[in-house]
């Protein structure tokens, strides 16, 4: 268990914290993990304040950037003050904020001083603007400035249960294996060296035919294998996908079921992490969870412009 949290944790992660979902959509999560963004909404609940859930990203996930809606309003909280205070309990951390369009520029570089020059944010100040489509755009930008991808080519989700694929072995039997991990073009499994004497497959042999079961979705695909090694958990074997062009990888259809799958397995990965580290003992700093939704400015000025 303790090998698969430590798969989960290190890869670079972007949390949106209290992310307003009239300017942002959580789908937008799906479109930047199909581009290698790893990407998550932290939203406030009744079972823990917002800053019980910051201090546990912070202390697991070492690879963290995390952007705060400052429009969002908690009771006993100013965000610049508290955001400043992480910002120097945690220095090497990537912080960011973004907020609803203004209707002035003086206002958007007054909260441009405060945050970019008061305090140095590294991940930036975005002004999000009343269309959604632009603001998929703008954040896409803002994550490429900040590497968000980090230094891995391809996103993987960490399988934990109901992932596995079946093929006919050359004794035409249906051998089934749990993976290890998935991504858009690859995906491994260990065996016991029993199994891997009984799999008896060279590197880049080509295996047709492999029927997936990725969260309840099928689908059929080749691959070949690239590579195999020994680790202390069993024997490491790590497939391409191949499509039906012969390229390494999925073809677009089934690269988009996928990546909807991926994100399903890799979001209760990190919201199962979340949960089980946010204890009573973590107490809150200055705030706590407001009884409801509230504003920093009134937002019947998004009318303004219709």
């Amino acid at each position: 268990m303790g090998q698969i949290v430590n798969e989960i944790v290190k890869s670079r992660k972007t949390f949106f914290i209290a992310p307003d979902k009239d300017l942002i959509s959580e789908y937008f999560l799906e479109d930047y993990l199909a581009k290698d963004y790893e990407c998550y909404f932290v939203e406030d609940d009744l079972k823990q304040p917002l800053d019980v859930k910051v201090q546990v990203i912070l202390s697991i996930f070492t690879d963290a950037i995390i952007f705060f809606n400052i429009d969002y309003h908690i009771e006993g909280l100013e965000w610049f003050t508290y955001i400043q205070r992480l910002c120097n309990e945690h220095p090497r951390v990537c912080f960011g904020v973004m907020y609803a369009k203004r209707k002035t520029l003086a206002e958007k570089a007054s909260i441009e001083h405060k945050y970019l020059y008061n305090i140095g944010l590294a991940g930036g100040c975005i002004q999000l603007e009343y269309q959604k489509n632009i603001n998929f755009v703008l954040i896409e930008r803002v994550l490429f400035a900040n590497q968000a991808m980090g230094r891995r080519k391809n996103v993987r989700a960490v399988c934990t249960k109901n992932c596995q694929f079946t093929f006919l072995n050359s004794r035409h039997e249906n051998i089934t294996f749990p993976l290890n991990d998935v991504s858009v073009s690859h995906f491994s499994i260990t065996l016991t060296d029993l199994q891997a004497e009984n799999l008896k497959l060279k590197e880049y042999e080509k295996i047709q035919n492999l029927c997936f079961t990725i969260k309840g979705m099928r689908f059929v695909s080749d691959a070949i294998l690239y590579m195999k090694r020994p680790t202390p958990e069993g024997n490491l074997f790590v497939f391409a996908f191949v499509s039906d062009t012969g390229k390494i990888g999925l073809d677009q259809f089934k690269k988009k079921l996928i990546v909807q799958k991926m994100y399903e397995i890799m979001h209760e990965n990190c919201t199962s992490l979340i949960e089980t580290n946010c204890t009573s003992k973590m107490v809150p700093h200055n705030f706590v969870t407001p009884p409801k939704k509230a504003y920093d400015f009134d937002p019947s000025v998004l009318l303004e412009d219709f």
